[in-house]
């Protein structure tokens, strides 16, 4: 909206800032979900350990090599969307508010498939989904931009920055859950 709204200098001199400000608006939000959710049985029975940064530096390193393998994937493929607004006016010579659109839309994929599919890994190997999503990306990926780049349009930058942000949601849905599986309780927040 303010790609389209603003001209150039207005969104360099001050139009960048409005997003931030919504932003901060949703700050007092995450402030009360975090104070009012209660903390896990496990949490609550464990013992903090003494030195947990050393802990897991010194006896759990194979358990944090796992924890940034299964981030970086995600990671990447999240670069990958916020990338397309400026990919789509340099690369592709396509309206960088289209690729702000194909953004928004990735967005709205996230939003409303992630928790479908982390419900779903109540059910199903979260390892399972993770491996076959990545899988899936690692396939698609490559000539899903070549196709982008042969045939640049908006229409063909929504399908791929969509298609992206479903593989995404379906490999992200169950991360953070398998995260805090990875490290035993006592180290869980020093390890993620």
């Amino acid at each position: 909206f303010l790609t389209i709204s603003l001209n150039d200098q207005q969104m360099f001199d001050w139009g960048w800032r409005v997003p931030f400000f919504f932003g901060l608006i949703l700050a007092p939000v995450g402030l009360y979900i975090r104070r009012t959710v209660d903390e896990s049985p496990d949490f609550k029975e464990s013992q903090p350990g003494s030195r947990p940064l050393r802990e897991v530096l010194l006896s759990q390193k194979t358990l944090l090599l796992v924890a940034m393998g299964v981030l970086i994937v995600s990671t990447a493929s999240n670069f990958m969307i916020k990338y397309m607004p400026s990919y789509a006016s340099t690369t592709l010579d396509i309206p960088q508010s289209t690729g702000f659109l194909a953004t928004l839309t990735g967005g709205i994929i996230l939003t409303v498939v992630t928790p479908v599919v982390g419900f779903i890994t109540g059910y199903v190997s979260r390892i399972k989904i993770m491996l076959w999503a990545s899988s899936i990306y690692i396939l698609v990926i490559f000539p899903a931009f070549a196709w982008l780049n042969r045939v640049p349009s908006a229409t063909s930058l929504l399908l791929v920055v969509s298609m992206m942000a479903l593989i995404k949601a379906v490999y992200f849905a169950p991360l953070a859950s398998l995260m805090a599986d990875v490290f035993p309780v006592r180290t869980r927040v020093t390890g993620m």
